[in-house]
């Protein structure tokens, strides 16, 4: 097996090199940011489903009951509700639109929903610690690049 000579790198050199790894480090850290925001996200949805998987369950067999609807997201205002019967429910099934189904039905639908989110959450994560070790490449490159400039080390593997 032949080694290749060595190549000196000009600290000129390394100086333009941390610049163009710089700003690729910085597209790559909102990359990150994104990938991290879409997974929070997506996990937020998860807890969402959850909620109404079990607002669902709590309903589904009962007859009149008594509710309070929240008319925020906070829940600083509410309204009385009466709940006829929970054998039937408007269930969104995508895009824009709504069905009235069963709470069987519902529940399926919430399940298949949630599992579409894991799968994609798994994708996300498998991405995220992707770019997070490219990202942990490049960081110990461009200290290579850092010492090679101060004039440490010039040899170009």
């Amino acid at each position: 097996m032949s080694q290749q000579p060595q190549q000196q790198i000009t600290p000129e050199e390394a100086r333009r090199g941390m610049q163009a790894l710089v700003y690729r480090m910085s597209e790559l850290e909102n990359y990150i940011n994104n990938l991290n925001a879409s997974l929070s996200a997506l996990l937020n949805e998860v807890e969402e489903i959850r909620i109404a998987r079990s607002a669902v369950e709590a309903i589904k067999d009962r007859k009149d009951i008594s509710v309070l609807i929240t008319l925020d997201r906070r829940g600083h205002v509410f309204i009385e509700g009466n709940i006829g019967s929970g054998n039937a429910l408007i269930t969104h099934i995508g895009s824009d639109y709504y069905a009235l189904l069963s709470p069987d039905k519902t529940l399926q639908i919430l399940d298949e929903k949630e599992d579409d989110l894991r799968r994609a959450i798994t994708l996300l994560r498998n991405e995220l610690v992707k770019a997070t070790k490219l990202y942990e490449d490049m960081r110990k490159t461009l200290a290579t690049l850092a010492s090679i400039a101060q004039g440490k080390r010039t040899e170009r593997s």
